[in-house]
């Protein structure tokens, strides 16, 4: 089990910052923590509200194709997992890459607005609603970054 150091952690300090306006109680923090990490998809699948996106013609498939590729050259979220984990970046810079990558990616899929973020979220997040899917992204990179995540292989 990971220790996490509640003093220095970047990624604590991120998530705080991502859930504090979900928060009515303190106890709510491990609730949201614990969604984000969970990735919901077959339960999301389940409710019936995701089939205009997965369908032939919802994005889903292309957006998820091209996050993969993404992920496969190193060019996810913009220059790559390592960079969105960064514990020396600003988040200012973070999300300035975060959302100029995002734009690329709906410029070379032909998407933009409900077509593109919706599958977006629901490929990265696997619900569709939530924190913002770009703060959730270096939350977890700047976890795996602390140790505090361990990717699966």
């Amino acid at each position: 089990k990971p220790e996490i150091d509640l003093e220095t952690s970047k990624a604590l300090d991120i998530a705080t910052e991502l859930f504090r306006e979900a928060m009515e109680l303190t106890n709510d923090f491990t609730d949201l923590l614990l969604h984000v990490v969970s990735y919901p998809l077959e339960k999301t699948k389940a409710s019936g509200e995701v089939d205009a996106i997965i369908s032939a013609d919802g994005g889903f498939q292309a957006v998820a194709e091209a996050l993969v590729a993404a992920w496969d050259s190193n060019t996810f979220g913009g220059k790559g997992i390592e960079r969105l984990g960064d514990l020396e970046a600003t988040e200012e810079e973070i999300t300035a890459e975060w959302k100029a990558w995002v734009k690329e990616l709906g410029k070379s899929l032909g998407l933009k607005g409900k077509k593109l973020f919706q599958p977006l979220r629901l490929c990265l997040t696997g619900s569709m609603q939530g924190r913002d899917v770009g703060g959730v992204s270096r939350l977890l990179a700047v976890a795996q970054s602390e140790g505090i995540l361990v990717q699966n292989q």
